[in-house]
């Protein structure tokens, strides 16, 4: 027999004893036939054994799993520890209280984001320098939404959420520590290889060196670092929702947003040069960015576990995850790629200093509600 098999014997037996002692039915199931009966047996020195059709090794009946149940519970009772069921009624009003915080919360920073671009036309206009600032917000926001947001929190919550289900919390909190510092790793390269070839890339847009080039460049690596937060950022927010917290996370794109306008209010008047106040545009968005980062990670804090320096990529949780990501790439890739097509033909056949050639056709933002779902939003012809 089987060591499985063995103790989980030893375990109906001590079950039937205690029950016997107080009184109570015993469900012992035998592996006894009619062949086999135990007449010969003192009752007294043996549980009792119950004929039943056989059954696959292993399986309990409805009644066993009830009893087990039962008595799980009152032994943790006996232990100090009770076990409280939640109130269906109080889990409902949680649901509806989570949701309609985060419908206001929604709500209030499509506000302000409308707030914000209102501001933004106001102090750079929709022609010139502004469009450097787009082109050079058009690369990293296509790899956002690639890979460090809506591809990642798609693949990451179901994998968590799976685990916390099964009880694997450890490992739970071990898939996740994984993810996030391959996303460091990862994302972080990918930042420091775009900041070394931003000129050429601008180049390839148009923006060279007697258009605009260096304006340009500067602006796309102060901007470019958003992939490697809003990607940790995505890990952060999306074990902060496997455990039905969704109030921070609601709440930070509204303090991105706060951030942004405060940024452009307070640093823009206290200079008269175009590119400088394009400049105090960028770093604004890019300290909100990791104002939304920080925010939700003291809520991180009383769970089952915290995330540590561990790299696992041998875990199937993992490569479950990366391979989840596939299809909500290629998904997002063929909105993202032709939008980058449309930018790179507007940019080479209209003047960027007479036509607003990203503001006059703006495409409409994405309906997102994650941890970056008031990042600026991508203007194209598509």
């Amino acid at each position: 027999m089987e060591d499985a098999e063995r103790q989980r014997r030893e375990r109906r037996l001590a079950r039937d004893r205690r029950r016997r002692e107080q009184g109570r039915p015993t469900y012992f199931e035998s592996d006894a036939s009619l062949d086999s009966w135990p007449v010969s047996q003192d009752p007294a020195e043996r549980p009792t054994a119950i004929v039943r059709p056989r059954r696959e090794r292993g399986e309990l009946t409805e009644l066993e799993a009830r009893a087990l149940d039962e008595e799980g519970q009152s032994t943790q009772v006996g232990a100090g520890a009770p076990v409280e069921a939640e109130p269906e009624g109080d889990v409902g009003r949680g649901l509806a209280r989570s949701g309609a915080i985060f419908s206001l919360a929604t709500g209030l920073s499509r506000i302000l984001g409308l707030a914000r671009e209102i501001v933004a036309a106001a102090l750079f206009g929709i022609t010139g320098r502004i469009n450097a600032f787009e082109i050079a917000f058009l690369i990293p926001n296509t790899v956002r939404s690639l890979v460090a947001d809506s591809a990642l929190s798609a693949a990451f919550v179901p994998v968590f959420s799976d685990l916390l289900v099964k009880g694997e919390r450890k490992r739970a909190w071990r898939v996740a520590s994984s993810l996030f510092w391959l996303m460091l790793l990862g994302l972080g390269g990918l930042t420091a290889l775009f900041i070394l070839i931003a000129p050429w890339v601008m180049q390839v847009f148009g923006y060279g060196p007697h258009h605009y080039g260096g304006l340009a460049t500067g602006l796309a690596r102060i901007l470019f670092p958003l992939v490697l937060i809003l990607g940790l950022s995505g890990i952060v927010v999306g074990i902060l929702n496997s455990y039905d917290h969704f109030t921070v996370p609601a709440l930070s794109p509204v303090l991105w947003n706060v951030i942004i306008i405060f940024g452009l209010a307070l640093g823009v008047p206290s200079t008269s040069s175009h590119s400088t106040r394009l400049y105090i545009y960028a770093i604004s968005i890019l300290v909100a960015t990791i104002a939304q980062f920080l925010l939700p990670l003291p809520w991180l804090r009383g769970r089952d576990d915290r995330l540590h320096m561990v790299i696992d990529i041998r875990d199937p949780a993992v490569k479950r995850t990366f391979v989840l990501m596939v299809p909500v790439t290629i998904g997002l890739g063929l909105i993202n790629i032709n939008a980058v097509i449309d930018q790179l033909f507007a940019t080479h056949f209209l003047n960027r200093n007479l036509a607003s050639s990203f503001h006059s056709c703006r495409a409409t933002r994405h309906a997102r509600t994650g941890p970056a779902s008031e990042a600026p939003s991508r203007r194209g012809c598509g």
